[in-house]
């Protein structure tokens, strides 16, 4: 445990980076930095609704009968696709909404990326914070380099901005619908890879299975083929 809080707290410093960077984006304005700070706290807790939205489903996926070793599928398509893609971006957009409203005459393009990509690095923090005790270091560590949402609220924030720059409402739609392509695309791309590789290696086993530098044992010798002596 020891080892993976230390670990946790080298995976957030990419975040406290680019908050710190966006942050700093109008120098010594008191006000956008205080805004950067509220829209944080409020990124840091946007991560709760979201963990009680994908327990009570949970529970209502178990009591219909739908649970991971029943339908693993329809559980994971589920939780993915309407807590995970959908619940989890519509919450840090509309926390950095809220910001962008409050500035509404004087916010840039620029704040719409920031105070939303700030909302992100806070729901970043705090999920991240619940993986401590259910991931590897490894695992927290590429959490902690990636920062998928951080890259998913940056682009929300261009969307955003876009929308508000523009009047089109397309933007408004894609400052969503583009996350969660992402995130389907790429797991699409982790399954295919996945599905191909699991083919190639039956391929690869079937090769093998008479070569003695895969079949022999690796320790001792193979048991002798010839048939035992018959009893006297």
């Amino acid at each position: 445990m020891v080892v993976q809080i230390i670990v946790f707290l080298i995976s957030l410093i990419p975040c406290v980076f680019y908050y710190y960077f966006l942050k700093r984006l109008k120098g010594d304005n008191a006000e956008y930095k205080k805004d950067c700070r509220k829209t944080l706290v409020k990124g840091l807790g946007s991560a709760v609704p979201v963990f009680l939205l994908d327990l009570v489903i949970n529970i209502l996926l178990g009591l219909i009968g739908i649970s991971d070793t029943a339908s693993p599928v329809v559980n994971t398509l589920i939780r993915c696709f309407v807590v995970n893609a959908f619940v989890e971006e519509l919450v840090k957009v509309w926390i950095g909404k809220k910001t962008i409203k409050k500035n509404h005459d004087t916010v840039s393009w620029l704040d719409m990326i920031a105070f939303i990509a700030i909302s992100s690095i806070g729901f970043e923090i705090t999920e991240s914070i619940v993986y401590v005790l259910s991931s590897s270091p490894g695992q927290l560590l590429v959490r902690g380099l990636s920062i998928m949402h951080l890259s998913f609220g940056l682009i929300e924030g261009w969307y955003n901005g876009k929308y508000a720059s523009t009047g089109q409402k397309i933007y408004s739609v894609l400052s969503l619908a583009v996350s969660m392509l992402i995130l389907g695309v790429l797991s699409l791309i982790f399954a295919a890879a996945s599905l191909v590789y699991w083919i190639y290696m039956i391929f690869w086993i079937r090769k093998r299975k008479d070569d003695p530098v895969y079949s022999s044992p690796i320790y001792g010798e193979a048991p002798s083929e010839e048939p035992a002596a018959a009893e006297e």
